[in-house]
């Protein structure tokens, strides 16, 4: 059965103005069609097209100006446009501790500035730029996106840029594109964690899970500080201490399976590699192959987390540098409600920053007391002898 709707037209006309207003359809200062164009786009007579017009302009969504036509209004209340709904884009939500600790802190934004929430997510990670492109089509006033590596992301975003959809991304710093962002500061979170482990008196520090083999300009800024802090103490890294991923991962079990394979490599290294530096999912994979050694953290290693997602995968309190995911938020959320009031976007690029926070499995370095893989079944070997 046809539903057929009894609304007055001018009510129709005006509803679906003030909706393309509040989704941004049409932008603040945008001109809108004359009246008799407008008539006949919607087949309709004048009459419930001055009708619309002339209550939308008492209410405030537009303005007439004598000669030039009617506009958008730019400083439309947001009582009047419904604050509207915010989406949060990640890859793999279910997954991925650190994506769904930032779904509850964007949350709890949009309830305190009277938004609605939602989350979209895909479990592939290239399948995300799918997502971005599906944004305009939504009834969504905009997005914050986390952009996992790769080409066909990066499309989509300037794509996305070119439609004027208001969004913000956080901690994009595998893309150099001219876009509003909040990230973390990597480059701080290199420093501070080396830092400490030089203060404890460690030189050979191996950084793991940063950046990837296949990337141009893998010296990212994680380990631009993490140079930093060892050239302060005289120490030049071997590039054996540098790993990076063999394959763009956000997957957190195909990570610590990667790490526990890292771990190998570092324990079977000579001169002994005395701590490691690496994102929370690896660690826990070098964790793992350090206790599979008969080893332990910080007694044979010292280990330090950079992040704290799925940190309680680590055995003991991981010493760990807290990039403070619900102050990134919060601070995402601040960008993208300006730029949704404002009308326009601004490449604004924020860098917040980050803290230490010691914990049990970083420890003193002292020459001798730290064991080798070798020096274990070496030591394994002579009592089987004397048996």
């Amino acid at each position: 059965m046809k539903t057929i709707n009894t609304e007055p037209i001018y009510k129709v006309l005006k509803q679906d103005i003030v909706d393309k207003i509040a989704t941004k359809k049409l932008s603040p200062n945008e001109k809108l069609p004359s009246l008799r164009e407008m008539a006949k786009q919607m087949d309709v007579s004048l009459a419930p097209v001055r009708q619309a017009i002339q209550e939308l302009d008492a209410e405030g969504y537009v303005v007439r100006h004598r000669g030039s036509g009617i506009f958008v209004r730019s400083d439309i209340p947001r009582t009047q446009t419904g604050a509207g709904v915010l989406a949060l884009v990640v890859p793999g939500i279910d997954a991925n501790e650190m994506f769904a600790r930032m779904a509850r802190s964007l949350q709890s934004c949009c309830e305190e500035k009277g938004y609605k929430f939602t989350v979209l997510s895909t479990e592939d990670y290239q399948d995300v730029a799918g997502l971005i492109d599906q944004l305009p089509d939504m009834e969504l006033s905009g997005a914050i996106i986390f952009p996992p590596a790769a080409p066909s992301t990066a499309d989509a975003l300037l794509r996305l840029r070119d439609l004027r959809f208001p969004f913000v991304l956080v901690n994009p710093n595998h893309l150099s594109l001219p876009l509003p962002c909040v990230t973390g500061n990597d480059f701080l979170a290199g420093y501070i964690a080396t830092k400490h482990l030089v203060d404890l008196g460690h030189r050979r520090i191996a950084l793991a899970g940063f950046g990837w083999v296949n990337e141009s300009g893998i010296e990212g800024d994680h380990h631009r500080g993490y140079s930093k802090a060892l050239n302060e103490t005289g120490v030049i890294a071997d590039e054996a201490w540098i790993i990076a991923q063999d394959t763009i991962m956000h997957r957190p079990a195909r990570l610590i399976e990667w790490g526990e394979r890292v771990g190998e490599k570092i324990l079977d290294q000579s001169p002994v590699v005395t701590a490691v530096i690496a994102p929370p999912a690896v660690a826990a994979g070098i964790d793992r192959a350090v206790r599979a050694r008969g080893m332990s953290i910080p007694t044979d290693r010292s280990l330090v987390c950079v992040g704290t997602a799925m940190n309680y995968l680590i055995s003991g309190h991981p010493t760990a540098v807290d990039f403070h995911e619900d102050r990134i938020i919060g601070k995402a959320m601040e960008v993208l409600v300006r730029e949704i009031e404002a009308g326009q976007q601004d490449s604004i690029h924020l860098q917040l920053p980050c803290d230490l926070v010691p914990g049990e499995t970083t420890a003193p370095w002292k020459n001798g007391i730290l064991k080798t893989y070798h020096n274990v079944m070496e030591a394994k070997k002579c009592k089987s002898e004397a048996r």
